[in-house]
């Protein structure tokens, strides 16, 4: 598996553990709050699936009345990620992490949108499993 899969494949796993969670934007039907595991960029430090840093992006969505919540999330999601040590092969270590939250108006009813931006940094290894 390579590692961008893999530390993908974890990341949902990690979220699912948090609240309602998705890998892939969901319609209009679905009830708020939830997550969204998104984009990503792998940058292969060896030109292999060796050493290399990935950044992946995790989107919270909610009304403005869930604000608390997303927040809750947010936190337990940064602690999550923080402790993730393998992936699906893959040693791994957070690195850096950033959030913002942004006014989403795509809903009839206003949302806010919570942009984690989470870096790692993985390794090959011997773990078969996050």
């Amino acid at each position: 598996m390579t590692p961008t899969h893999s530390i993908f494949r974890q990341t949902l796993i990690e979220c699912k553990k948090i609240g309602d969670a998705y890998d892939y934007l969901p319609d209009g039907s679905t009830s708020y709050p939830f997550i969204y595991t998104g984009e990503m960029i792998n940058t292969d430090t060896t030109h292999s699936d060796i050493v290399g840093t990935l950044n992946q992006t995790v989107h919270l969505y909610g009304r403005l009345s869930d604000r608390k919540t997303l927040m809750e999330y947010e936190t337990k999601l940064h602690d999550a990620f923080k402790r993730m040590r393998h992936a699906f092969g893959y040693n791994l270590s957070m690195t850096d992490y950033t959030t913002r939250m942004i006014p989403d108006n795509t809903d009839v009813q206003p949302l806010l949108h919570v942009v984690m931006d989470v870096i790692f940094m993985y390794t090959k290894g011997e773990q078969l499993n996050g």
